[in-house]
């Protein structure tokens, strides 16, 4: 705000006038201004806020970007599209990882499991010593291999990092087929030993999620050492992600999608946005409950039809019982109404199923938009 422009309105809101409403009307004005425009800064930093928050939670497990294929699981990294992505001067890391589903055992409990390989770049792209619980991150420590249970499914299946004993995977094979006679050699197993928990409090990976090492992911689900299921990539910060989105699908063309932290996380927006819109439209709801046209469609038809029948009770006669309840129940003046208004909107009324349009029109010709019979129940 300029000298001149502050000099203005401390002189027309402080100064002395013939008449003190106009200084109070001014003065409330400005506190209202106020009021609401604080309520808006406040209202507004919660959001921001609590976008940040959520982001920074799911940074934690998934990467900046993620592309996988658009049609089947896996694809191979020495695609040509692929190979041109990863050579970008922006993509500053790559992670390759397997992700299915396998069977895991320990002791008498078993459970169906979502199983993530990972290589040893997942640890640098993501932030997943900062969500340990209990335990070290590892999932190969030059002798065995080792798992990162989600903390849930550890407790699921009773087993946490400091317990010595193997867990058994066990992942149908991916290329043969099941042998009925011999079921158990339909299947690739191996032992692991837990290592570590982690929570990333979304019950989607605290109580499915399990990481093992990218090579014992390939032997169990029969894949070989160029295929992947999807691709995770840490950017530059010189560029945004959105700008980085964009020319990373345009190399890709249509075989394959990529994703950022919001699109991965789809279905949990999708929910938290569609509660909200539950909790808006209930306040409205709960704000108008006088008014008839935010009513639920059944109780207002029901309240519409309860009008139709009372009106045709004591009106039977009148001709334009129909409109005039239905004006009464949406509170319109009926009395306003243009002819060329009842006209049409009689012509609606007559496709109603619950109203008869022909036979009872007491020897009026059916073009006659004036008579209605209710039919008798």
């Amino acid at each position: 705000m300029s000298q001149l422009e502050r000099h203005i309105a401390w002189r027309y809101i402080f100064s002395k006038k013939s008449h003190n409403a106009i200084n109070i009307v001014s003065g409330v004005s400005a506190a209202a201004v106020g009021v609401v425009t604080a309520a808006m800064v406040c209202v507004l930093s919660v959001m921001n806020g609590f976008g940040s928050l959520i982001e920074t939670m799911f940074s934690q497990f998934d990467p900046q970007l993620r592309i996988t294929a658009t049609t089947g699981k896996s694809f191979s990294i020495t695609d040509e599209s692929i190979q041109s992505v990863i050579a970008l001067p922006f993509v500053e890391l790559v992670s390759q990882t397997i992700e299915e589903t396998a069977l895991i055992r320990y002791q008498e409990h078993q459970l169906p499991a979502h199983l993530m390989g990972v290589d040893d770049n997942f640890r640098q792209l993501t932030s997943i010593d900062s969500i340990i619980t209990d335990g070290k991150y590892s999932v190969y420590d030059g002798a065995f291999e080792r798992a990162v249970l989600g903390r849930g499914l550890a407790g699921q299946i009773g087993i946490n990092a400091h317990f010595v004993g193997g867990l058994h995977i066990y992942a149908p094979k991916r290329t043969e087929r099941v042998n009925l006679m011999r079921p158990d050699q339909s299947f690739n197993e191996a032992t692991v030993f837990i290592s570590s928990t982690f929570a990333v409090n979304q019950v989607k990976y605290d109580d499915a999620y399990m990481l093992i090492s990218l090579p014992l992911a390939r032997e169990l689900f029969d894949y070989d050492s160029v295929t992947v299921t999807a691709l995770n990539l840490q950017l530059s910060p010189s560029i945004s992600t959105k700008r980085a989105k964009k020319q990373i699908q345009h190399l890709l063309a249509e075989k394959y999608v990529v994703q950022d932290r919001y699109e991965q996380q789809a279905d949990f927006f999708r929910i938290l946005i569609q509660r909200d819109l539950m909790n808006i439209l209930k306040d409205i709801r709960e704000g108008h409950l006088d008014d008839s046209t935010t009513m639920d469609e059944e109780n207002s038809t029901e309240a519409l039809m309860t009008d139709l029948i009372d009106e045709y009770k004591k009106n039977g006669s009148d001709t334009n019982f129909g409109i005039r309840a239905i004006c009464r129940v949406l509170r319109i003046p009926y009395d306003t109404l243009p002819k060329n208004f009842i006209t049409s909107f009689w012509k609606v009324i007559q496709s109603s199923p619950l109203l008869s349009t022909g036979k009872k029109l007491r020897g009026r010709s059916r073009t006659e938009p004036e008579k209605l019979e209710m039919k008798e129940e």
